[in-house]
Parts: C-alpha cells; structure tokens; sequence
C-alpha cells in the first residue's frame, strides 16, 4: 500500500505531513531521510534552481522492511536543510535587511513556540524588526511581550527600556512615561536609568 502526505506550501518552506506509510526525501548532501505515519517535517525553500524529489515510500518499510527506494513521485521542492530553524533563517533575511520577510519568520516562530526559552529571545528580536519596519506600536508590543515571557531574563532590562522608547515613538507619552518612572524609582543604579529619565523630561 502507498504512503500518503500531504504537502504544503509556503513563501519560504515546505510542511509534509505524513498520513499513511512513510516518504523518504534527500537532503542537499544526497542522504536518504525518511518521515514516518504521524509525523511532520518542515524544510526551508531555498534560492538554488536545481530540485530534489521527494518519493512515497511503501507501507511495507513500517513492517520492517526498511524504506522504498522506488515508488511514484510525490512532489519537487528544492534543496534545504531541515536543520535551518525559523530564528535562524529571521537571522538571515535580518542581516540582508529583508525586514519583512524577518517579521514573518519570527512570528511564525511565535505561534509555533509561545512559550519557552526561544519565546522571549524571539520577541525581543521582533521588536527590533518592527522598529526597522517603522511600526513602533508593534515594536513596543513585542517588547512588551518577551518581558512578559521572561520577566527576570537577561533581555527583560533592555526590553523595558526599548518598550518605553518604541511607546513613545508612537504617540503613546503617558504609557512611556508610566513605564520610564516604574523604572527609576525601581532600580536607582539601573543601566537604562538615563534613557528613562530622558523620556520622563521630554
């Protein structure tokens, strides 16, 4: 009996979602991986034009038979590295100033892993984007967001702060000023104390 799957895709990834049987699939270093019934794999697309094919396995691999070789084609996608995580492709289109695109992937990320020691991290880095993207109210919210997630973390300081600017930046002056004045009569000797005030003077 064949394997079923199902493929979806998007802008900058391909899901296979595997029903029935297993689907083997080769990776750009030409190794033959294989996906079992009930589970998922999410590869990134990337630019390269030559493509790898990805084969339906038989049903009888999972009696122990090991993997087909053989089988009808189920779909093309190009090379990738299933290894590539979302925050590490945001990294890249963030560094080639593909800000738009570094949104998206972070969010995605988000939705997939709300909580945990990725969440605050990637919050924080969404809030940087969006500042790029010129959206202060969404920067601030973010900000907000990875100091709700990690309220003791090491980017819960420098999230308050930048929280408070991005709030400012958007016409929101009392919720800065509220949050700039939380801030210095909470930590006199903090590292952010001058930016703070400089919101609470403005």
């Amino acid at each position: 009996m064949a394997g079923s799957v199902r493929v979806e895709r998007a802008a900058t990834s391909v899901s296979l979602v595997v029903h029935r049987g297993q689907v083997a699939w080769d990776d750009a270093a030409g190794q033959t991986n294989v996906v079992r019934a009930g589970a998922a794999i999410e590869l990134p697309l990337t630019v390269a034009k030559s493509r790898r094919r990805v084969r339906k396995a038989s049903a009888s691999a999972r009696a122990g038979k090991g993997p087909a070789t053989g089988g009808s084609e189920l779909a093309d996608v190009a090379p990738a590295e299933p290894s590539i995580s979302l925050l590490e492709q945001a990294d890249a289109a963030r560094r080639a100033r593909r800000f738009d695109e570094a949104a998206g992937l972070l969010r995605r990320h988000l939705a997939q892993h709300p909580s945990g020691s990725s969440a605050a991290s990637a919050a924080f880095t969404l809030g940087l984007v969006e500042r790029q993207r010129g959206r202060a109210a969404a920067a601030a919210d973010a900000f907000a967001r990875c100091r709700r997630l990690d309220p003791m973390g090491a980017l819960a300081e420098d999230a308050w702060v930048e929280e408070a600017e991005a709030l400012a930046a958007a016409g929101r002056g009392e919720r800065a000023a509220a949050l700039a004045r939380r801030y210095v009569s909470g930590r006199p000797s903090g590292t952010y104390r001058v930016r703070m005030k400089r919101l609470l003077d403005d």
